[in-house]
């Protein structure tokens, strides 16, 4: 026979609690869990910290990686600037900025070609940073670096 306290029934009551208990679980996770708001994942395969590129006018910057999202890529950025180096010889090489757009959730870059033109020859030889931005569609933004040598 179930107890009654000040008219209630504590059989009830306890399986009130636990409905209320698993509203309240739903509840959350359906407002506080939205896995589709992450920041892309970006793996850079090329350059790496041991890569050296040489100033000879007609090779290129390359560049590999894979990159990912949980709804859609919007658009990748390159820049390279100047770390270290002799001083006094020539200017750095400083490209201009590469953006790029980007559609679906994933995308593969093998051997691409950074800036739209060779590394020149009289550019002063170093380490350069190369800074690379992704962003998706939600506005999320992952960002990686990578020292390289230019000969």
């Amino acid at each position: 026979m179930p107890l009654i306290v000040n008219n209630y029934n504590l059989k009830n009551m306890t399986r009130i609690n636990y409905l209320l208990l698993v509203l309240l679980v739903a509840f959350v996770s359906a407002c506080g869990g939205d896995e589709k708001d992450r920041a892309p994942e970006l793996t850079i395969t090329l350059p790496t910290e041991t890569t050296s590129f040489v100033r000879s006018g007609s090779d290129f910057f390359l560049f590999s990686a894979s990159i990912t999202d949980d709804v859609e890529l919007k658009e990748i950025k390159f820049a390279l600037s100047f770390k270290s180096g002799l001083k006094g010889i020539e200017d750095p090489w400083a490209p201009s900025e590469d953006v790029r757009s980007l559609t679906g959730k994933e995308k593969v870059y093998s051997n691409e070609q950074l800036f739209k033109q060779p590394i020149i020859y009289d550019c002063k030889a170093g380490i350069y940073t190369l800074l690379v931005t992704v962003t998706d569609k939600a506005g999320n933004i992952t960002e990686k670096s990578v020292d390289v040598t230019i000969d």
